[in-house]
C-alpha cells in the first residue's frame, strides 16, 4: 500500500510533545510472489534529533484471474486462426491479465476445442475454452463431360478427363462409378458416371454419354482363281483351296459360303464360282468370290535324255546323267555294271561296250525312253611284275612298270608298311627314272637303302590309262 505515517502511533520526545514522522523509502528483497519490502519512516524532534523505524510488507498474490469461455462458433472447412480478442472479460485483483493461445484439440469428428490461457502478473493462470464446430455442407462442383463416339467398345474409364472440379474446402476426389447401357446394339448408348467427392463426404455425380456404332465393313480376301486338270479318267477334279482371309476392327461374327463347293469337293469340268459373305458383330457385311476352272485332262507328255555316249578304258568307270522334263522315277537296264538302276545318274563300269536303256515315268503317268552307249576300250597287255631284287646281279635290278612310258605325265609313290613315304618320282620311264630300292625321302630310321619287305605303291597319270594296277603291294628282295 501507499506509505502512511499514521501507522507510527507511539512517537514521543523529551522536549516536545509531537516529533515529526516522515516516509523515507521502500527497500525490496528483489523476489516476487512473495516479495518482501522494508518500509522506513523517520521520527524527528524539534532539535533535529532523528531515528528510523521500519515496517515489513510481504506481497503475495494468490488470487487467480477470471474470464469466461468464448462463445462457440461454426466453420465450413477449417477453424479460423486463433484470436485472443475473443476473450473479452478477463480480470484480476492485482493487474490486467495476459491472454494467450494454448492449443487446438480435435475432441470428436468435426469438433475442435480451442484453449486460451489468462495469466496475471503473479503467474496465476486459468484456461478458457471455445468450441469450434466444422460443418462443410456445400457440394463440390464439376461439369458433365462432352459426349463421344466409339467403334467397338467404350474406352476405359479415365478420371483425368474431368478438369473443372472444385470445392470450397479443397480439391475433391474423382472416382469412376459405373457404365449403364441402354441395351441396344449398333448403336449402343452407354451412360458413364463419375463421382466428385470433397473431404467432408459431400458428393455429386457427373456423366458422359458414349455412343458405340461400328460403321466399318469387315475385310474378306478370297484365294486366287484356280485352274486344275480333271482327275485321271474322270469328269471332275478334287480341288483343295485355303479359307478366305478375314479381319474386322471389332470382331467377326460369321463366314458363310453363298455359292460354289467346299474345299476338298469334286468340282465338275468347267468354271465354278465360289462366293463367301463375311458378317461382323455389328451386322456389317462384305463378300468375295473366286473361280475354280476344271479342264479336261490331256494326255501327259514328258521327255528323257540319257546323255551323250561315253568312252572308257576297261577297268574305268563313268557317271551317267539322264535328264527328264519333269519329276518322276527312273529304271535303267541292263543292270550289269551299274551302281544303281533307279537313279538318274548311276555309276557305270561295264567290262565291254554296253548299251544302257533308261525308262522314265512321270508322276502323272507319262513314259519316255532313251539310251546311251558306253564304249569300252580293252586294256593293253600289262606284264608288270610286282616284285624285284636289286642285289647287283644285273637281273631285275629295278621295278619295271610295263607300258608306263606311254604315260609320261605320271608320278609314282612308294610307302613302307607304316605308311611313311620313302620314294616319290615324276616321269617314271623304266630307264633312268626308276625305283631301285633306294629311298629319296627322309626316313625316321636313317639310311637310303631300303630293307627287304612289302611296300605299297600308287601310280597317277594325267589322263586315262590301261595299267593293270595303279595301287597295290610291291615286294622288295635283296
Amino acid at each position: 500500500p501507499m506509505p502512511d505515517i499514521t501507522v507510527v502511533t507511539d512517537e514521543a520526545d523529551n522536549c516536545s510533545s509531537s516529533p515529526v514522522v516522515a516516509f523515507v523509502e521502500d527497500i525490496s528483497d528483489g523476489n516476487s510472489n512473495p516479495e518482501v519490502i522494508t518500509r522506513i519512516y523517520s521520527v524527528t524532534d524539534a532539535a533535529g534529533n532523528s531515528i528510523n523505524v521500519s515496517q515489513t510488507i510481504t506481497i503475495n498474490d494468490t488470487t487467480f484471474p477470471t474470464a469466461s469461455n468464448p462463445s462457440s462458433i461454426s466453420a465450413q472447412c477449417s477453424a479460423p486462426m486463433p484470436d485472443i480478442t475473443v476473450v473479452t472479460d478477463e480480470a484480476d485483483n492485482c493487474s490486467t491479465p495476459n491472454v494467450a493461445f494454448v492449443s487446438d484439440v480435435i475432441t470428436s469428428p468435426g469438433i475442435i476445442t480451442r484453449t486460451y490461457s489468462v495469466t496475471d502478473a503473479a503467474e496465476n493462470s486459468i484456461n478458457v475454452t471455445q468450441t469450434i464446430t466444422l460443418n462443410d455442407n456445400i457440394l463440390p462442383t464439376a461439369s458433365n463431360l462432352p459426349p463421344i463416339n466409339a467403334q467397338c467398345s467404350a474406352p476405359a474409364p479415365d478420371i483425368t478427363i474431368i478438369t473443372d472440379h472444385t470445392d470450397n474446402c479443397g480439391t475433391p476426389t474423382i472416382a469412376f462409378v459405373n457404365d449403364v447401357s441402354d441395351g441396344n446394339s449398333n448403336p449402343e448408348v452407354i451412360t458413364r458416371t463419375y463421382s466428385v467427392t470433397d473431404a467432408a463426404g459431400n458428393s455429386i455425380n457427373v456423366t458422359q454419354i458414349i455412343t458405340i456404332n461400328d460403321g466399318t465393313d469387315p475385310n474378306i480376301n478370297c484365294p486366287a482363281n484356280i485352274t486344275q486338270n480333271a482327275d485321271a479318267n474322270s469328269t471332275f477334279a478334287t480341288v483343295v483351296y485355303s479359307d478366305p482371309i478375314v479381319n474386322d476392327n471389332c470382331g467377326v461374327n460369321s463366314i458363310v459360303q453363298l455359292t460354289g463347293l467346299p474345299s476338298g469337293a469334286e468340282f465338275p469340268i468347267g468354271t465354278t464360282i465360289n462366293t463367301f459373305v463375311l458378317t461382323d458383330n455389328a451386322g456389317n457385311t462384305s463378300q468375295c468370290s473366286f473361280e475354280v476352272t476344271v479342264i479336261d485332262n490331256p494326255l501327259p507328255t514328258c521327255t528323257i535324255d540319257a546323255g551323250e555316249d561315253e568312252r572308257i578304258t576297261e577297268g574305268e568307270e563313268i557317271q551317267l546323267d539322264a535328264t527328264a522334263s519333269t519329276t518322276g522315277s527312273f529304271v535303267w537296264s541292263p543292270s550289269i555294271g551299274l551302281s544303281d538302276t533307279t537313279t538318274s545318274n548311276p555309276i557305270a563300269s561295264p567290262s565291254i561296250t554296253t548299251t544302257y536303256l533308261v525308262e522314265f515315268t512321270s508322276e502323272d503317268g507319262c513314259v519316255a525312253v532313251d539310251e546311251v552307249i558306253v564304249f569300252v576300250t580293252p586294256q593293253e597287255e600289262d606284264e608288270t611284275r610286282y616284285g624285284f631284287s636289286p642285289d647287283g646281279d644285273g637281273i631285275n635290278e629295278f621295278w619295271e612298270i610295263d607300258t608306263i612310258e606311254n604315260y609320261p605325265n605320271n608320278s609314282v609313290s612308294i610307302f613302307n608298311r607304316w605308311g611313311d613315304l620313302v620314294f616319290e618320282i615324276e616321269g617314271y620311264n623304266n630307264t633312268s627314272r626308276v625305283f631301285r630300292g633306294i629311298a629319296n625321302r627322309k626316313r625316321s630310321l636313317g639310311g637310303d637303302q631300303l630293307p627287304e619287305g612289302t611296300y605299297f605303291f600308287k601310280i597317277r597319270t594325267s589322263g586315262p590309262n590301261s595299267l593293270r594296277k595303279t595301287e597295290g603291294f610291291l615286294v622288295l628282295k635283296r
